[in-house]
């Protein structure tokens, strides 16, 4: 029953979108830190972190959908997220 809920792809969203979530707070602090400059620790973390959602969400969540190649993913994840727009 546990290792069903833990192999659900929602499940797995879920607790990627969050830990996502944990990074950019962390990054940004860090980032906030060691340039006390908000808008450059708000930009910084808002590229790195759509780019570790990327990573995270193609390696551990939707691991079935690899037959597109990763550019076209890639391109297809920033356009969605709204960073190509």
């Amino acid at each position: 029953m546990i290792m069903k809920l833990i192999r659900d792809e929602k499940v797995k969203y879920l607790f990627w979108g969050v830990a996502t979530t944990v990074f950019y707070f962390v990054f940004r602090f860090i980032v906030n830190v060691l340039t006390n400059n908000p808008t450059i620790a708000a930009f910084l973390a808002e590229v790195v972190t759509i780019i570790f959602a990327f990573y995270v969400n193609r390696t551990f969540v939707f691991t079935n959908q690899k037959s597109t190649s990763l550019t076209y993913q890639l391109m297809s994840f920033l356009v969605k997220s709204k960073m190509l727009v």
